[in-house]
């Protein structure tokens, strides 16, 4: 059976700071593409170095080709079988953002290795019959039979179709994350030539009736289909499937049907494994899922930042195969909530630097950073290939005060900067500063995170140090900002905008008595802007205009508030009633922590990212120039600054 992602899942999430939050993984070795093939990685316990022994089996996105790199490991492609929907098929056919299998071997020195084989399986392929774009049109929701995908505008590769041109009636061919929800994340749109009427759809089955189900709300008749990799007992509610077969008066005909298993086959207890993917089934640390592999993180290292450890949120899990569940070493994220949109002004090395009211942000790439070119059509852009002066869109973790680039997509020059990040301090009415980079906002328009027009007033008095902000400048080089917008923290694009599978909006006048009244008192100056029932969990989850998310049971309890705030001068954001804590021990951007690890030269850190030859850090950062930080919390990020009004109680 092939590997599935379990679309069931909790609501729960958890909160995880820790001292080495989101550290750079592996360092970018070898050449031939500079990309790599990040996702599961498992090799025999024991023998060699790195993720030691010699068999591995592995699961991900293509990021680049010419040598395909897995989770910091560089592999030879040369004589791999590879296999595309089952048939025989050659390397220049695999493609950007391809979520594909491999398996081969991995050397001692745990950076180099020979696959052996490569298989890629497409989970969807069928006509778009309705589109939906967030205000902004940083993302879309589309429905291809009957499932509904997240595609981005930087995150998602397009081949023969873009993000601004797909339309209702084009087919294509999808790649990405099933997530909890039921949603696909798309990491790889195509577009196809309708040319035979063939589709391909990966779900659930449900309402079986005989050899007819659906998957979601499609309809599938596998009366005539070729069965295989099924239970003895045959088709069954529950089961996650692979259909194929031709779209008739809505009906998918099957011509085949085949089950999919969670596990791969060549996976052995003891195996060493590293998988990369969005968490589901999120129950707490100690149980959630990831690829549809069970994980138990509960003695894990965790290396997430300010971000929440729950369902949807892309990490990567290293750790031992037990034989039912993955005993995760370690969790780190693997995408970024940072966003620069900007002409490049340096590029050395692996290092890209841009200017903002001459302020210098560098950006280092690694290993794992995914680039893209919607400019020139480049299929494997390297940062060999670009110039000062291309106007890149770059989604970016912040890796021990050092900016690490996940994704860099070269585009067309749209005459508008962008900075997206944490405020680290502000102004009343005056300015707000990020990554080290202050604006003048008194000539600004002023959004919520509901993409709604605010005032200045209410801006400022919904602030505070930690909440997420997009600021838009027409000419990055005189400071002053065109548009400031309050952002969700704690989710990708398109995350928030639409609703899962199991959600239901919820209008204000709903909503319990006792969550307005939580609200109008923990959050006096902030608004909602949408509400929802999460039917799976049984939960509300109101999301207000200032980027927070917050948590209540059906009777109106709160349970949780899911918000960025841990800058927000001492309020924890776990009880955001509770002003006893003033400066949280385990805040690792805490300006008034001694044991803040920010010197990147302290020898006594194994995981010092700023050494590119640490052999426990494959994944460090190459430049050691890079520690031109702006986010230096003993300038930008003081919040004792006494010009920074207090934040709102609460918020």
């Amino acid at each position: 059976m092939k590997p599935f992602f379990d679309p069931k899942a909790s609501r729960a999430a958890l909160r995880v700071l820790t001292a080495g939050s989101l550290l750079c993984l592996s360092a970018c070795g070898g050449g031939g593409g500079g990309g790599l093939l990040a996702g599961v990685v498992s090799a025999p316990g024991g023998g060699g170095g790195g993720i030691g022994g010699t068999g591995l089996t592995s699961s991900g996105t293509i990021t680049g080709t010419g040598s395909i790199f897995v989770n910091g490991v560089r592999f030879d492609v040369d004589d791999a079988e590879i296999f595309i929907n089952g048939e025989p098929a050659s390397e220049d056919q695999l493609g950007l953002g391809m979520l594909v299998f491999v398996s081969g071997t991995i050397e001692e020195d745990g950076v180099n290795g020979t696959a052996q084989r490569v298989d890629y399986d497409p989970q969807l392929e069928g006509p778009i019959t309705a589109i939906e774009r967030n205000a902004d049109n940083s993302s879309a929701l589309i429905t291809v039979l009957g499932q509904r995908v997240i595609i981005e505008r930087t995150s998602t590769v397009f081949e023969d179709s873009s993000f601004d041109g797909i339309v209702p009636g084009d087919v294509v061919e999808i790649s990405g994350y099933l997530q909890s929800d039921g949603r696909l994340r798309a990491t790889r749109v195509s577009g196809e030539d309708d040319i035979d009427g063939s589709v391909k759809l990966s779900g659930t089955i449900s309402n079986l009736v005989g050899q007819t189900f659906n998957i979601g709300t499609q309809s599938v008749d596998a009366g005539n289909a070729v069965l295989s990799d099924l239970p003895a007992t045959g088709l069954a509610d529950g089961l996650f499937v692979e259909v194929e077969g031709e779209l008739i008066d809505n009906v998918i005909r099957a011509a085949e049907v085949e089950g999919r298993d969670a596990t791969p086959s060549s996976l052995q207890v003891d195996d060493q494994i590293t998988v990369e993917g969005a968490v589901a089934n999120f129950d707490g640390v100690s149980g959630f899922s990831v690829e549809g592999l069970p994980i138990d993180a509960a003695n894990a290292s965790l290396s997430i930042g300010d971000l929440i450890l729950g369902n949807g949120l892309v990490v990567e899990v290293s750790g031992t195969w037990n034989g039912e569940r993955i005993i995760a070493s370690t969790v780190s994220v693997r995408r970024g909530r940072i966003k620069i949109e900007a002409p490049v002004t340096d590029i050395s090395g692996s290092q890209l630097s841009f200017e903002f009211a001459g302020t210098v942000i560098n950006v280092t790439t690694d290993a794992r950073t995914l680039f893209d070119d919607d400019r020139d059509g480049i299929e494997y852009l390297k940062i060999a290939d670009l110039a000062i002066g291309d106007y890149l869109e770059v989604e970016a973790l912040d890796s021990n005060g050092g900016l690490v680039a996940t994704r860099v997509d070269r585009d067309d020059d749209d005459n508008e900067s962008e900075l997206q990040a944490p405020v680290q301090s502000f102004v009343d009415g005056l300015s707000v500063t990020l990554l080290g980079v202050t604006f003048d906002v008194t000539r600004a328009d002023f959004e919520n995170a509901g993409d709604n027009d605010i005032s200045s007033a209410q801006f400022f008095a919904n602030l505070s140090n930690g909440a997420l902000l997009s600021v838009s400048d027409d000419n990055p080089s005189d400071g002053f900002a065109e548009e400031v917008e309050f952002e969700f923290a704690t989710a990708l694009d398109g995350e928030r905008e639409f609703s899962g599978d199991d959600e239901e909006r919820l209008d204000t006048s709903e909503l319990p008595d006792s969550i307005l009244s939580y609200i109008s008192a923990n959050f006096p100056n902030a608004d909602i802007a949408f509400s929802e029932r999460d039917t799976d969990d049984n939960e509300i989850e109101v999301y207000l205009t200032n980027g927070t998310e917050l948590v209540f049971d059906l009777s109106g309890n709160f349970l949780e508030s899911e918000l960025e705030d841990d800058h927000d001068e001492g309020e924890d954001p776990e009880d955001p009633e509770d002003p006893e804590d003033p400066e949280d021990p385990e805040d690792p951007e805490d300006p008034e922590d001694p044991e803040d690890p920010e010197d990147p030269e302290d020898p006594e850190d194994p995981e010092d990212p700023e050494d590119p030859e640490d052999p426990e850090d494959p994944e460090a950062p190459e430049d050691p120039e890079a520690p031109e930080n702006p986010e230096d919390p003993d300038d930008a990020d003081d919040s004792d600054d006494s010009d920074t009004p207090a934040p709102p109680s609460g918020s």
